[in-house]
């Protein structure tokens, strides 16, 4: 196939997908796009469909490989920590894509106020491990895991929290809902999934991430006015009652 003929196959399957992978085939995939039918998503692994009644597979190469049913000769490697994910049809590896993704400006700022506040930063992420030590890098993140699955994610959350670490966890995708069911404060992306929207305890409006440092100093300084307050009422009463 052709790479416009393979761009359009890839955003058939992603159409109806919040997915940001998903968002970018479609859009490079332009207009005059069709419909895939009797679409089966795999969570952190990839989708399958029918496409013109041929079953066609986008994803992880190891879901995309049980379709093609057979192995490719090499192994493609990207540049400077792009995540790949591979197309087939029936019997036959079609194309591979190449994604990159730039950081948030914001994120820098997050990173190093969160640091400043004593807080530890975790990065937990269904990408491949190259994509996510580059972005451990360039923010100077050390606690960084790659290729996770939804349960994979859930547990490395749990082992935190089992070592009675308050954790706040910021999601946006499909694979991060039972993450932020679970975490003690959950935060989600208003351009996230709408599934992942549902799971936060806050909605953060924009894509600024810097707001959640301001939401921490405000949650901050409210704890702070009612613990005043309990103990303004509390002697008001022990020196009222005797009275």
């Amino acid at each position: 196939v052709t790479r416009e003929q393979a761009l359009r196959l890839a955003a058939a399957l992603e159409l109806h997908s919040e997915h940001v992978i998903a968002r970018a085939i479609v859009a490079a995939a332009g207009e005059g796009v069709c419909t895939a039918t009797q679409l089966e998503i795999r969570p952190g692994q990839g989708l399958t469909g029918c496409i013109d009644g041929e079953p066609h597979a986008l994803g992880r190469y190891e879901h995309v490989a049980r379709l093609a049913a057979s192995d490719l000769p090499f192994r493609l490697v990207a540049p400077g920590g792009q995540s790949i994910v591979y197309l087939a049809r029936q019997g036959q590896w079609l194309a591979a894509f190449a994604l990159g993704d730039s950081l948030r400006p914001s994120a820098y700022e997050l990173i190093k106020g969160l640091r400043e506040a004593g807080c530890g930063v975790s990065i937990f992420s269904g990408d491949a491990q190259p994509a996510v030590t580059a972005v451990a890098e360039a923010l100077g993140v050390r606690d960084a895991k790659a290729g996770l699955a939804p349960e994979g994610k859930h547990a490395a959350l749990q082992a935190l929290q089992e070592r009675n670490a308050v954790v706040a966890m910021v999601g946006d995708g499909i694979n991060d809902a039972p993450v932020l069911a679970q975490a003690h404060v959950s935060i989600a992306m208003a351009g996230g999934t709408e599934l992942a929207r549902n799971q936060g305890d806050i909605l953060l409006l924009n894509d600024e991430l810097s707001r959640l440092l301001l939401g921490r100093r405000l949650a901050q300084k409210t704890l702070a006015v009612i613990r005043e307050n309990l103990a303004w009422a509390l002697a008001y009463n022990l020196l009222a009652i005797p009275a």
